[in-house]
């Protein structure tokens, strides 16, 4: 009896939960619902009842376009950043960033000899 319990109730907030939560969820609910009960207990209803919950696939930005040739661009300082010289030799990169809204690509454009930071810019 203590076991169909368990069951319905595992059943019902996976049900509640549109059938994403797993076992981790399932149980942390059940907590907070009063129910003592093991995480591996919870997983083996789940297990028991053919339930699953849902994981997101992880985003992976694109850096490359597929299906289109690369080019190559010239090195003209040939490795030889710090000149000596200010406003002489700028290096660029982009990267991504997670942020809460998503993920940003930040483009930073730096001065060689300073170091110093020119221009940024940040879109989706």
């Amino acid at each position: 009896r203590a076991r169909r319990r368990l069951d319905e109730a595992v059943r019902r907030i996976w049900v509640d939960s549109r059938s994403t939560y797993g076992y981790l969820r399932v149980c942390a609910q059940l907590r907070r619902e009063g129910v003592v009960v093991d995480r591996k207990t919870v997983a083996a209803s789940m297990r028991r009842q053919g339930l699953a919950g849902i994981s997101p696939r992880r985003f992976r930005p694109v850096t490359t376009i597929p299906g289109t040739r690369t080019h190559s661009i010239p090195g003209r300082v040939k490795r030889h950043w710090d000149t000596g010289q200010v406003d002489r030799v700028w290096v660029t990169d982009i990267t991504y960033l997670r942020t809460r809204a998503g993920w940003v690509y930040l483009c930073a454009i730096k001065d060689a000899c300073s170091r110093k930071v020119i221009a940024t810019a940040m879109s989706t």
